[in-house]
């Protein structure tokens, strides 16, 4: 004959007190590092001080360089697209701008026309413009498009706002 294992039953009474052991374990465990980091030499603790503000600043520099990303690759796709949409634009009307006098399109007037729609700018503080030309020796056209949202603005906008 087998002997059965009897189930230990998981009540909330049982789960509330491991709980509460493990968080006096954890409250013990930081009393004693900091009574023996409050033992240490006074300038070793500032030395342990100012490498923590250190890696806080590190910390939040990360963080911040990582959300300005997504606003890097979401406004590069903006660019992209009125870089396109200008090109369009462009050919389909036959300009030929050269290099001295390049052709300033509004996003509101590729808009207007229906080189692109409102889903490509979603963000409605957008303004911007696309500057296009000629280069006769690539035999090709340039487009650079240039946007001013509020959390984005391309390099090089103020120069040709």
């Amino acid at each position: 004959m087998e002997a059965k294992r009897k189930k230990k039953k998981f009540t909330l009474k049982k789960v509330k007190k491991a709980l509460i052991n493990l968080v006096k374990k954890i409250a013990n465990q930081i009393n004693k590092l900091y009574k023996q980091f409050m033992s240490l030499p006074n300038h070793i603790r500032k030395i342990i001080y100012v490498w923590a503000i250190i890696i806080i600043i590190v910390l939040i520099l990360a963080l911040a360089s990582t959300s300005n990303n997504q606003y890097l690759n979401k406004y590069s796709g903006i660019e992209t697209a009125l870089n396109e949409a200008a090109l369009k634009y462009v050919k389909d009307n036959k300009i030929i701008p050269n290099e001295e006098n390049k052709l300033r399109l509004d996003i509101n007037v590729l808009k207007d026309f229906g080189y692109t729609n409102d889903h490509v700018i979603e963000d409605t503080t957008c303004g911007g413009f696309s500057l296009v030309y000629f280069k006769e020796d690539a035999n090709d056209y340039v487009v650079n498009t240039y946007l001013k949202c509020k959390n984005y603005t391309t390099k090089g906008y103020s120069d040709y706002k």
